[in-house]
């Protein structure tokens, strides 16, 4: 297996998990803090420790999902859409991959 070049920029990050169904939990500086699939993010997020300040996600979020991010502190949630939204948490901004 190849090793990995370390991607430093959210816009890399969301290039490189569009299409491919995965999560991305970063630090604040971009370095990938832990990689799963899309549909074990929800799971995961619960047990997150230290200094992630985002996820980009290949997957559609909603409400619950993002009361889970907002509650972990997280910056901001990148995801392919958002669904079933009613409050936005002021903390945490929400991007669409595009």
């Amino acid at each position: 297996e190849e090793p990995r070049t370390e991607v430093h920029t959210l816009r890399n990050h969301f290039t490189e998990v569009e299409g491919h169904h995965i999560a991305r939990f970063l630090s604040p500086e971009y370095t990938v803090i832990r990689e799963s699939r899309a549909d074990d993010a929800e799971q995961e997020i619960p047990e997150i420790e230290g200094d992630v300040s985002g996820i980009v996600i290949d997957s559609v979020v909603d409400q619950r999902m993002l009361d889970l991010i907002a509650g972990k502190g997280m910056e901001y949630v990148a995801a392919r859409d958002f669904t079933g939204i009613i409050k936005k948490p002021v903390s945490t901004r929400l991007l669409r991959i595009i």
